[in-house]
């Protein structure tokens, strides 16, 4: 009683919260076939160390009890420590040189002078700025030309 009556498996899901919303299932690097991986288990105890985006894993049931712990390295599954929110303006001049202010929450997780890189849907050229980050909820910077790119 308390057991899920499911199968277990090793399958990794991240949930990604873009405008998709989608369930993604990244390989991890086994490191040529040769790295150990945990066996597929339930009920197991998880935690997340942020400062340097690992995971542990510890014990579980997998039709005996584990004692085994395990550390997974998920920087390359786990988003930035920032979000943005916002942008304003929304829209610019190609010309560039627009002064704009990126709204968010985070932004001191980095500090000083940073780099904003702009993207145009669908394109395949990016351009990027020097910003500065004003405060944890404010990036400022000028837009790049971008006529004979992205533009």
């Amino acid at each position: 009683e308390g057991r899920t009556i499911g199968v277990l498996d090793r399958t990794i899901g991240v949930l990604d919260l873009g405008e998709d919303r989608k369930w993604e299932s990244p390989v991890p690097d086994d490191k040529g076939g040769k790295a150990d991986k945990p066996c597929a288990r339930e009920h197991t105890a998880m935690c997340y160390d942020p400062e340097d985006s690992r995971l542990f894993i510890y014990g579980g049931w997998a039709n005996k009890w584990l004692d085994d712990c395990w550390l997974i390295d998920v920087s390359s599954i786990v988003g930035p420590r920032y979000a943005v929110v916002r942008v304003e303006p929304a829209l610019g001049p190609v010309s560039g040189m627009q002064k704009i202010k990126v709204h968010g929450i985070g932004f001191l997780s980095t500090s000083g002078q940073v780099i904003v890189r702009f993207i145009a849907a669908g394109a395949k050229h990016t351009a990027e700025a020097q910003g500065m980050v004003v405060s944890d909820e404010l990036v400022e910077c000028h837009t790049p030309p971008v006529i004979n790119t992205i533009g």
